[in-house]
C-alpha cells in the first residue's frame, strides 16, 4: 500500500518531465505562502502569475482544456500524453495538423485494449515470483516488477502505437486518471491491511502510531522542503515552499512494504510488525491530508481554478476535519459492514460465506469513495477504521476466516503487481524521451542523488528525536 506514495510521486515526475519541453523562464523569487484568505483574489486580479516549468505546463493544459471543450463534440481529440509524445521515426503524430487520416481508428478509440496491460501484466509477475523462488535470490519482488515495467514504457514510446495490442493498452493505462487510480488500488491495499490488525496490540501502541503517522510526518515534510530550497538548484523549484512542501509531504512517508515482508518471515516480535504495519496504514492517511493542503496551495499559486489560498489556521482546522471526518465515516461504513456481517451469518450455507467477503471488500471501496470524493475527507483513514472496527468487533461474525484471508491476499498481490509494474511503466516512458534525455544532466542526477541521501538523514534524525518520547508511551 505504501507504493502510493512512489507513484504520485511518479505522477508528479511526469507532468513535471511534461513541462520541461517547454521554454524555461527566469527565476522568480516566490515566498509561498501561507497569507490570509484574501490573497487569493489579490493573486487572481494579477496577470503575472508564478511561472516555473510547472506552471508553463499547466496553464497551457488548461487553455487547452477549454478550448477543446468549445471544439466539436464529434472529434474525439488524443489524450495529452501521446499529444506530447514526439516521433522518432518521421511518423506524422496523431495531432498534427497535416494528419489527415481521420479514419484510422486511435488507440483511444479501443477501450477494449485496456483489458489486456493487467493480465499480462499477472502473468509476467507469476513468471518473476517463480524466478526469484527458484533460484533463491535476494532481489525485492516489488523491485523486479518494476523495472519490468520500465522495459515496457520504453517499448511504448520508442516503437508505434498502433502496430499491437499490447502498445496500444500499455498506452491506454499510461494516461489514467490519477483519481482512478487511487479509488481502484487504495481501498483493497488498505483494507487488506486494516483487517489483518492485532487488535490487542495495535490498542497499546496506537499511541505510538499516532506519533509516527502525524507529527513524524509533519517534520520529515518540513525538513524535506527545507532541503529542496537550500539544498539543491534554485532553478528545480525557484524557491516555492508550496511546490517543496508538496514533494516533501510524498518523500516524508515511509514505504515498508519489503521490510514487513522479511519480518513476517523471520518471525519479528508482534510489537514490532504492528509499530512498523501500523505506522503503515496511519501516515498514508497523514501524508494525503498533507499532500491535499500543500498542492492546493501550489496550484492557488499557478493561477488554476483548482487551488486555493489558506491560512496556517485555516491548513490546522482543514488538517483534523478531513482526519477526523474520516475516522467518522469509517466508522459508519463500519457498523453498516457488522449489520451485514450478522445478517449473513449462517454456518450451514457456504455460499454466505462468499458473500460476506464481497460485502467486506466493497465495503472498503464505498468508504474510500464516500470519504475521499463526497465528503472531502481522508479516504485512507476512513478505509483504515472501517477495517479496524471490522476486525475488533465482527472478527465473529466472519464464517470462513480462511476464505476472507486468502481472498484479500490475492486482491493485495493482484494489486500491488499492476501498481508497481504501472509505476515502472510511467518511469520508462519519461526517460525514453530524447529530449528529456538531453535535458536531464548530470546536474539533475546528481541532485536525485543527493535528495535520496538527505531523505535518509532526515529519517535517521526523526527517530532520533522522537525515540525519547515514544519510549515513555504505549510498547517498548
Amino acid at each position: 500500500m505504501k507504493s502510493l506514495t512512489s507513484f504520485v510521486f511518479f505522477l508528479s515526475l511526469q507532468l513535471a518531465s511534461a513541462a520541461r519541453h517547454q521554454e524555461r523562464p527566469q527565476p522568480q523569487d516566490v515566498s509561498s505562502s501561507w497569507g490570509d484568505g484574501n490573497d487569493h483574489d489579490h493573486h487572481t486580479a494579477q496577470n503575472q502569475p508564478f511561472q516555473t516549468p510547472l506552471a508553463v505546463e499547466s496553464s497551457r493544459l488548461l487553455d487547452s482544456s477549454r478550448s477543446s471543450s468549445s471544439s466539436s463534440q464529434h472529434q474525439r481529440q488524443p489524450p495529452n500524453m501521446s499529444q506530447r509524445r514526439t516521433s522518432e521515426n518521421n511518423v506524422p503524430r496523431e495531432d498534427d495538423d497535416n494528419n489527415d487520416d481521420d479514419d484510422e481508428p486511435y488507440y483511444f478509440d479501443q477501450p477494449q485494449y485496456a483489458l489486456l496491460y493487467p493480465w499480462i501484466v499477472q502473468v509476467l509477475g507469476v513468471i518473476v515470483f517463480f524466478a526469484l523462488q527458484h533460484l533463491e535470490l535476494p532481489v525485492p519482488y516489488a523491485a523486479i516488477m518494476f523495472l519490468t515495467g520500465m522495459f515496457m514504457g520504453i517499448a511504448a514510446f520508442r516503437l508505434d502505437g498502433r502496430l499491437t495490442h499490447f502498445h496500444n493498452s500499455i498506452r491506454q493505462w499510461s494516461d489514467i486518471d490519477a483519481q482512478v487510480l487511487l479509488l481502484v488500488f487504495l481501498p483493497g491495499l488498505i483494507f487488506r491491511d486494516a483487517i489483518e490488525v492485532n487488535v490487542p496490540t495495535f490498542r497499546q501502541c496506537l499511541s505510538q502510531l499516532v506519533v509516527f503517522a502525524f507529527p513524524m510526518v509533519l517534520v520529515g515534510t518540513i525538513l524535506t522542503a527545507l532541503v529542496m530550497v537550500y539544498v539543491l538548484p534554485q532553478e528545480f523549484f525557484q524557491n516555492s515552499w508550496s511546490l517543496c512542501l508538496t514533494v516533501g509531504s510524498i518523500l516524508a512517508s515511509t514505504d515498508p512494504v519489503a521490510v514487513a515482508a522479511v519480518l513476517k518471515q523471520a518471525g519479528a516480535p508482534p510489537r514490532l510488525q504492528m509499530h512498523i504495519g501500523g505506522e503503515s496504514m496511519l501516515n498514508d492517511g497523514a501524508a494525503v491530508v498533507f499532500y491535499s493542503l500543500f498542492s492546493q496551495q501550489f496550484l492557488a499559486q499557478l493561477g488554476l481554478p483548482s487551488g486555493n489560498q489558506v491560512t496556517i489556521g485555516q491548513g490546522i482546522a482543514t488538517f483534523f476535519q478531513m482526519s477526523l471526518g474520516g475516522v467518522a465515516v469509517g466508522l459508519v461504513f463500519g457498523a453498516g459492514l457488522l449489520v451485514l456481517l450478522y445478517e449473513l451469518d449462517r454456518r450451514l450455507d457456504r455460499e454466505n460465506n462468499v458473500v460476506q467477503v464481497a460485502a467486506a471488500v466493497s465495503t472498503a471501496y464505498l468508504s474510500y469513495y464516500c470519504s475521499e470524493q463526497i465528503f472531502s475527507m481522508s479516504g485512507v483513514i476512513a478505509c483504515v477504521t472501517c477495517g479496524v472496527m471490522t476486525k475488533a468487533l465482527g472478527n465473529s461474525l466472519i464464517r470462513d476466516p480462511k476464505l476472507m484471508d486468502n481472498y484479500l491476499t490475492l486482491l493485495e498481490h493482484l494489486l500491488n503487481t499492476l501498481l508497481f509494474t504501472l509505476g515502472g511503466t510511467f518511469f520508462g516512458e519519461v526517460i525514453s524521451n530524447s529530449d528529456e534525455r538531453a535535458k536531464f544532466t548530470y546536474r539533475e542526477w546528481l541532485s536525485l542523488l543527493a535528495l535520496y541521501v538527505m531523505v535518509m538523514v532526515i529519517r535517521g534524525f526523526q527517530v532520533v528525536t522522537f525515540y525519547p518520547l515514544v519510549k515513555r508511551i504505549g510498547l517498548s
